[in-house]
């Protein structure tokens, strides 16, 4: 009886271990599993951290690039703004050297003294001979022949026949250079909205700028 209750209790203490062993292995795989989802919570959180400052960071960028485009459109819109001011004042500066020029000078009036004789070899007031029998000198300045209106223009065309009649007392290279603006603004690549117009008035311009003596 006593070896058999020695190897029962031998056995009940092997049974507690044993249970004891398992226990501490459960413990220890909850404890590493505890671990790996602290680890993985951790992992989780510099992931969101990550991803929060590059989205911060995308988003200045994205301000930034949006701020370089506004200014850059503004600089485009001030620059042609200029070229417009600056083609509006040389207009208005050949406009005002036109009138200059055409109403330049006192008028004379009539002669305060006797009307004097025929000049020898006069062949009247409407002849093309002067004195003696030479030619009379071309008009010039504003006694030029004026440009020929076509019978039918376009608004659009009237308004460039105006502006090209301006032109005819200019000198010859601002002349050129008006016609050239002119070309530059009515040409059919500018005006895309409307074409149709844009090439009737650039071939007008065309036509025209012979009479004016351009080339």
């Amino acid at each position: 009886k006593e070896q058999e209750s020695y190897e029962e209790a031998r056995r009940r203490q092997r049974e507690r271990d044993a249970a004891e062993q398992r226990e501490r292995r459960r413990q220890a795989q909850r404890e590493a599993e505890k671990q790996a989802a602290e680890e993985k919570e951790r992992r989780r959180q510099r992931e969101r951290e990550e991803w929060e400052e590059w989205r911060k960071a995308e988003h200045a960028r994205q301000q930034k690039e949006d701020q370089f485009e506004r200014q850059r459109q503004d600089d485009l819109r001030r620059r042609q703004q200029q070229v417009e001011e600056e083609l509006r004042r040389r207009m208005r500066d050949q406009w005002n050297r036109f009138h200059n020029q055409t109403h330049s000078g006192p008028n004379p009036g009539p002669h305060p003294g006797p009307h004097p004789g025929p000049s020898f070899g006069a062949r009247g007031p409407g002849s093309a001979r002067g004195p003696r029998g030479f030619p009379k000198p071309p008009p010039s300045g504003s006694q030029s022949a004026r440009l020929n209106p076509p019978a039918a223009m376009t608004a659009e065309q009237r308004q460039v026949w105006n502006e090209l009649q301006k032109l005819q007392s200019v000198a010859a290279p601002e002349k050129k250079k008006a016609v050239k603006d002119l070309l530059f603004k009515w040409h059919p690549d500018k005006n895309p909205n409307n074409q149709e117009v844009a090439t009737s008035v650039f071939q007008f311009i065309q036509q025209q700028k012979k009479q004016l003596g351009v080339d």
